[in-house]
């Protein structure tokens, strides 16, 4: 995720049914250290949600997910981010 990319528009529905803004990176993009709530995507338009969670920082996260075996035999090919510095505030935002 580079701060000159401004990544695709998606908006993804929490379980309250509220709607997020989030924006879509391709899964072979640099991660920033940003605070924020993520969603690893098999495809942008119309593709799956594979995994949801929330970091103080990305670029940390994704050079350590405990789960990415998991998102690479699900085919991901976007991570979605919605930056958030509140703690309380990313635990807030209940993707499904």
């Amino acid at each position: 995720m580079s701060t000159l990319d401004n990544g695709i528009p998606v908006t993804l529905q929490g379980a309250s049914g509220a709607s997020y803004a989030f924006r879509a990176y391709p899964k072979n993009s640099s991660w920033n250290a940003v605070a924020g709530n993520y969603a690893i995507l098999r495809q942008v338009s119309g593709g799956a949600v594979v995994y949801v969670g929330e970091t103080e920082n990305l670029g940390d996260r994704m050079a350590n997910h405990h789960r990415q075996t998991c998102f690479d035999r699900n085919a991901w090919t976007h991570l979605a981010f919605r930056g958030e510095g509140s703690a309380d505030r990313r635990r807030a935002v209940e993707l499904v």
